[in-house]
């Protein structure tokens, strides 16, 4: 704060340093004892009884009323009210800008020292001096609401949310469709800004134009849908009808995915036999990579985040594609991978037949699951997720730890083959049930069997909005779940 003192007349008052002006408000010095010097250099006598200070430079006594009566304080602002620096030895503190005194006028605050651990950022506030696993701050985002704190001053773009909706890049949005201010649910339509129940949407089974079994499908919109398959299969949806597309490959492809419709990768492979990864640049296919061993999920967050498991019998193996190159990242597994799925690449989830293992982005460990062989696994948040078995074992992440939970379907030769989700919510399970329906659906509640039974065997789901969800199968099936 910076003090000064003025007159209400013509009459100039002595401007004073700061720190003296608030303890003399004063018009100069008397000669004659009082308050007003005699500045005339004449012959002229002081005979006011005030403090008016003589300024004449003649012999006219002063007679005036005085200044003191005009002389006071004003302040002026030192910075913008909320306003934070970097302040203290070597800039190692914070200051806030406010009214921290008794005057109306606002000034920086006492200079807060940052911890150890932490520096003065470039908005004037304490945070961690670095992060990643070698610092004192390591983010996390496991059980985190969509967009809260990471515990290191970031925030988190993945993370729950409230119901019918999902947290896409920090922000929770709604899953369906936004209606009135007010998100509607799985299954229901916006009328005059109002969710009201939609038409009942059903499996269908779509005419088949391949007797391969189609073992993977992925898509960007309802109008670019991609299924793999037996021998290098692959077929394209368009938004009306399907056809043939040529991969370049007669090994067996088993999973695809993309971050984007110009940026598609499937791999597959042999048995204990080299893998193969393709991929779609918007135009056409080509083999980017050979791995040494087959290749049997694929899954990323980006373009330049992509990870693919596999591996022999004997051994899994789990590669990543940094935009540029592909490198081994090793795993813990004596048998292959079969699934892969996570939230960033530093929450990797893979599943072989017997465990679920995690990837931070440094190192793995591992979680045994029941004695039930895995097949697949899912993401829905870094504190949601599913592993899916033989005799249609369902098993859910809490954050925390992996326990399974009731199944509708539990025969000795029912096998869950795959999982996905479209929100934690409302999740799909495929797979084979003898003599039974084999899709299931979680609605948040608890899980139910859909759609009538069928004589194929189903080996992967995925779909758009909750009424727009396709499974294949064996001999070419292909079902839509939709109105």
């Amino acid at each position: 704060m910076t003090l000064t003192t003025t007159t209400r007349s013509s009459r100039s008052c002595v401007l004073l340093p700061t720190a003296l002006a608030m303890l003399i408000l004063a018009c100069g010095h008397d000669p004659h004892g009082r308050n007003d010097p005699d500045t005339d250099g004449g012959a002229g006598a002081d005979t006011d009884a005030g403090t008016g200070a003589d300024t004449d430079a003649g012999t006219v006594p002063d007679t005036d009323a005085g200044c003191s009566a005009g002389c006071g304080v004003m302040c002026v602002d030192e910075c913008t009210p909320g306003e934070r620096r970097c302040a203290g030895t070597g800039g190692q503190g914070a200051q806030t800008c406010g009214n921290h005194d008794a005057d109306a006028c606002s000034e920086w605050g006492a200079v807060i020292a940052c911890a150890p651990d932490e520096v003065c950022g470039a908005e004037g506030r304490c945070v961690p001096s670095c992060v990643g696993p070698a610092c004192s701050c390591t983010p996390s985002c496991a059980a985190a609401v969509c967009g809260g704190s990471d515990g290191c001053g970031g925030s988190c773009a993945v993370g729950t949310c409230g119901p019918d909706q999902t947290c896409q890049q920090g922000s929770c949005v709604c899953a369906a469709q936004t209606c009135g201010g007010a998100c509607c649910g799985a299954g229901e339509l916006c009328q005059a800004n109002a969710c009201v129940p939609g038409p009942t949407a059903v499996w269908r089974s779509q005419t088949a134009i391949t007797n391969r079994n189609l073992t993977g499908i992925w898509g960007s919109s309802a109008s670019n849908i991609w299924v793999v398959g037996a021998g290098g299969t692959m077929l394209h949806f368009n938004g009306t009808v399907w056809s043939s597309v040529l991969s370049g490959t007669t090994l067996d492809l088993a999973d695809i995915w993309g971050s984007g419709p110009n940026d598609v990768w499937a791999v597959g492979g042999e048995w204990n036999s080299p893998g193969v990864i393709l991929h779609y640049n918007g135009s056409q296919w080509s083999q980017v990579a050979t791995p040494e061993r087959s290749a049997n999920a694929v899954w990323g967050t980006s373009a330049t985040n992509v990870f693919v498991a596999g591996g022999t019998s004997t051994d899994g193996s789990v590669q990543r594609f940094n935009g540029s190159t592909w490198t081994l990242i090793g795993g813990q597994s004596t048998s292959r991978y079969v699934g892969v799925s996570g939230t960033s690449g530093s929450d990797v989830w893979v599943v072989d037949l017997f465990s679920a293992q995690h990837y931070n982005g440094t190192s793995w460990s591992t979680t045994p699951l029941a004695t039930m062989l895995i097949s697949a696994v899912w993401l829905g948040g870094p504190s949601d997720g599913w592993a899916v078995g033989t005799e249609f074992a369902l098993h859910r992440f809490n954050g925390t730890t992996w326990q399974q939970v009731a199944s509708p379907l539990s025969g000795s030769n029912d096998v869950a083959r795959a999982v996905w989700g479209r929100s934690t919510n409302d999740v799909w399970v495929v797979g084979w049930a003898v003599g039974h329906r084999a899709i299931i659906h979680f609605d948040g509640a608890g899980w139910q069997l859909s759609g009538p039974p069928i004589n194929s065997a189903l080996f992967d789901v995925w779909g758009t909005s909750a009424t727009n969800v396709w499974a294949v199968g064996t001999n070419g099936t292909i079902l839509h779940y939709s109105p």
